[in-house]
Order: C-alpha cells, then structure tokens, then sequence
C-alpha cells in the first residue's frame, strides 16, 4: 500500500465539474454550520448527501433547511453511531450513478476548499485519499492523545506509517463500497476499520494535509473522550487478534519452555515462534478473519517478521550475557518485544514519504 503525500497543486478553479462526486455527511444533533457548509458545497458544484443518525425531532429544521438547499437527507430514528451512519450512506450512494464519494463531519471542522482538494485528488486518479490534519499544541488534549495512540498501534500492526488514520475528511472511488460495507464497526471505531482493512488488501492510500480546526475547544463533537477511545481499540485488538494471540502464544511458548522446563537451544525456541507467528498472521489471517476480503499478506512482511524475531533473539542472548544476574528469559523476550516495537515504529516514521 503507497501512503504516499499527493503533491501536486490542486487546483483552485471555480468551474471544475464535480456531477461524478457526492460530498456524504453523516449527522447527529447537528447546528447551523452543517447548513452553511451545505451552502458552500453547493456554491463550489458539489452535490451531498446527509445522514441524520437519529437525531430527534428537534433538529428537524437544520435539516430541512439543508433539503431546501438542495441536500438529499436520509437517516433513521434512532441514533446508531457514525460508522452505521456512513455505511448507510455508502449503501444509499452505491444506488446512484457517482463515480466518487467524499466524507465530511457535520460540524464545521472540514473546510469547503479541503473538500474539494479531496475531490479534485480522487478525479485525478487516486482510489482512496485520506487528509493528514497538522495537530497543533494548543490542540484539545483528547485529539492529540488519541491520534498518537492510533498512529502507533497502526504503524506496528501494518509496519506502515500514516501520520493520521482518524481524520472524518476522507476520499474514496465508489468501487470500494462493496468491501468498506463489510467493514466491522458502528460508531467511532469502523473509520480506523476502514483504514486498517484498506492496508490488508494492498490498496494504494494517498494523503494530502489539511489545518486542524477545533470550533470552541471540539465542544460540538459527539466523540466520548472514554467510552469511544475504549471501543476503537476494542475494535481494533478484534480486527488484529492474530497478531495479539500470535504475541500471547510467542511469550508462553518462552515460559513453559525456558523458565518451566528448562529447556535450552533458544535460538530453536525463537524458531518455534516465528512459526507460530506465521502460521496465525498468514494462514489463519487469510482463510479466517479476513476471508471477505481480498488479503495480501506480502512478502515485505515476511521478511520484516523474519528481521523482528531475529532481533528478539540477538537482544535476549545480549541481555543474558551481559546482565551479571539472572532474569527469567520470558523477561528478556518481553522487553526485546517493546523495544523492536518502539523502534519499527520511530524508524518507520523517519522514513515516511513525505
């Protein structure tokens, strides 16, 4: 997968046709900004579409307001989470004659000129764009905190670095909504999802930065600092289980058979569990959990698991050889786990594509 910055200039002509693109917004409990947006899209050519993800009857008005404007606006009564919403609205554009979609939050975080540089990237060629927002200090704690948690986690379970897999802001060709509806997830958790499955078929991800904006510190945003944190990476252990029981059974099979039985020839042990690796990651991966999609494992992975569990073997011998006082080896090999990890993921950083 090329995660790649796009780095052409986008172009800023006001009559650039855009009847193959569909702006979908999903919706709840929405202010007056989702019907000045829906004002700006049009003025620029775009057409949208609103999700009102059970919102009540009290933002009926916004609602019509954005229907007058020219907004289709579909939802349901009950609210269901973002990532319902969006594949609701996937299913809604698959029946129409769109060739690409772009998604935007309702709450004035996405600027009109942002989404149309995503749309004018997907005209141009590229199948899925994701926009790469420029997190700054005075950001609200929670935003940056969660986007350096997932740029971590993804950059470990993919060995690929993208500086923001959260941004709402997102590109895709209408090709990819028969797998993005097969994507687990119904709230906050299906956009990392997407992302994550996107990386396990090798599909070419493209970026393009765009400014950060928190409207009155984020106070619109529906997101529960806690609750949703806690339930994408939920979701998010689900979707790279293999790969969590693969390390789970690499740190047993040390236990039992170096500091229960004591059995020797450690460099056979690490063997043993890079097979295990293999088998859960590749196999189990391909015929199991991602049997729906279309799955490359790639040969770039392996040899990156072959150098990983080298390294967890050099450092282990090290430590025993250098450390004057004996440590249970499981030890060693958990801490040679962080520190592969913490590396891969500095080393994979320093030499994104910018």
């Amino acid at each position: 997968m090329a995660a790649a910055t796009i780095d052409k200039r986008i172009s800023e002509n006001d009559n650039i046709d855009y009847s193959d693109v569909v702006v979908l917004i999903p919706a709840y409990k929405p202010c007056e900004r989702l019907v000045k947006l829906i004002k700006d899209l049009k003025k620029a050519g775009l057409d949208a579409i609103i999700v009102n993800d059970g919102s009540g009857p009290e933002y009926e008005d916004v609602f019509s307001q954005c229907k007058d404007l020219g907004a289709d606006v579909i939802g349901y009564d009950v609210n269901c989470g973002k990532g319902h919403a969006l594949k609701h609205g996937f299913e809604y554009v698959a029946t129409k004659n769109y060739s690409y979609v772009v998604t935007s939050d309702c709450d004035g975080q996405h600027r009109p000129e942002d989404i149309t540089r995503v749309a004018q990237a997907l005209m141009s060629g590229n199948n899925i764009v994701l926009t790469v927002r420029g997190i700054k200090k005075d950001a609200p704690l929670r935003s940056r905190i969660g986007n350096t948690m997932s740029r971590f986690f993804f950059a470990i379970a993919n060995a690929r670095y993208l500086p923001d897999n959260q941004s709402g802001l997102r590109g895709f060709a209408t090709s990819n909504i028969n797998w993005m509806l097969k994507v687990r997830g119904e709230k906050y958790d299906y956009e990392l999802n997407v992302v994550l499955m996107a990386e396990k078929q090798a599909l070419e991800i493209s970026t393009i930065p765009i400014e950060a904006i928190y409207i009155d510190n984020n106070a619109d945003s529906h997101f529960r600092p806690l609750t949703d944190t806690v339930l994408i990476y939920v979701r998010y252990l689900q979707t790279i289980a293999c790969a969590a029981v693969a390390l789970l059974l690499n740190i047993l099979t040390v236990l039992i058979l170096r500091d229960i039985l004591h059995v020797g020839f450690f460099y056979l042990i690490t063997v043993l569990n890079w097979l295990i690796y293999l088998l859960l990651c590749f196999i189990i991966e391909r015929y199991i959990v991602f049997r729906n999609f279309f799955y490359t494992a790639g040969a770039r992975r392996l040899a990156l698991s072959i150098a990983k569990y080298t390294s967890y073997y050099l450092i282990c011998m090290l430590a025993v050889h250098l450390i004057p006082f004996a440590i249970p080896m499981t030890v060693y090999y958990v801490l040679s786990v962080i520190i592969i990890e913490v590396a891969e993921y500095l080393l994979l950083k320093a030499t994104y594509d910018h």
